[in-house]
């Protein structure tokens, strides 16, 4: 979608999105890591629409999130978690309660 994204500087980040996902698999060294998954609901015009969680290397990290309700339309929406990779993969796992899980970019940042 080419609207302007509110709460960012970054707004081709946001403007396209993964949705109806069930995981993403980055294969790197075993470590700490910083994960930030940014969202902007750009499909949904109402809460409840879209309701989903989110597990890092299987540990629940966001349980119910329903962007508009939380951010509203067009509006980025970013959450920080730390990870620790021992398998040499980072597995981030989406799960729906409603509508289909969705998410904008990934950042993921190795910690010294």
């Amino acid at each position: 979608m080419t609207r302007p994204v509110a709460g960012t500087n970054d707004a081709p980040l946001y403007q396209t999105q993964r949705f109806a996902l069930r995981e993403y698999r980055f294969d790197l060294p075993n470590g700490a890591y910083q994960v930030t998954l940014k969202f902007a609901e750009i499909y949904a015009w109402l809460p409840g629409q879209r309701l989903f969680s989110v597990s890092l290397e299987g540990n629940p990290v966001i349980s119910g999130l329903d962007l508009y309700a939380v951010a509203g339309a067009d509006t980025a929406y970013d959450r920080t978690f730390a990870a620790t990779v021992s398998d040499g993969a980072l597995n981030i796992v989406f799960s729906a309660s409603a509508g289909s899980p969705a998410v904008n970019a990934i950042r993921v940042k190795r910690m010294p």
